[in-house]
């Protein structure tokens, strides 16, 4: 991660499968495979958790650039405080796909109060991951 925000799924897959797991992606996005792979993310600590889940997820399930994605436009602004707690510029400054894909994984949730260990955190990536699978763009897998 030095110097990016970007996660490396493949760089964490070691850390978070056994040997018995070793189906892993195949080019495809397993939904068994995603609890152990994020928790291994998070103890690298990524100071933006639902904001580098939420890219890093959607970036590693398609096969071709993220700007070629149809992202649906969500209208509703981001929830909570955000003149305490304000977004990463990373993301405000970034194209709207990004911007959609994070308001498609919060789904109405405030950025700061999603993390793996909150309740319905991990329903949450599956939630999202069952919507990204969804877009026509993931066939081309």
């Amino acid at each position: 991660m030095a110097g990016t925000s970007k996660l490396d799924f493949h760089q964490y897959a070691d850390l978070a499968l056994g040997p018995t797991q070793m189906r892993f992606f195949a080019g495809k996005c397993l939904m068994k495979t995603w609890s152990s792979l994020l928790e291994g993310i998070f103890n690298q600590g990524p100071p933006h958790p639902a904001v580098d889940v939420a890219l890093s997820i959607a970036e590693h399930c398609f096969s071709i650039p993220m700007e070629w994605i149809e992202v649906p436009s969500i209208d509703e602004p981001f929830e909570g405080d955000l003149h305490e707690l304000p977004l990463p510029s990373s993301l405000l400054d970034g194209p709207e796909y990004k911007i959609n894909l994070v308001k498609l994984f919060l789904n109405g949730l405030p950025w700061y109060e999603w993390n793996l260990e909150t309740d319905g955190g991990r329903d949450r990536v599956s939630q999202y991951m069952r919507r990204l699978i969804q877009f026509p763009e993931y066939q081309l897998m």
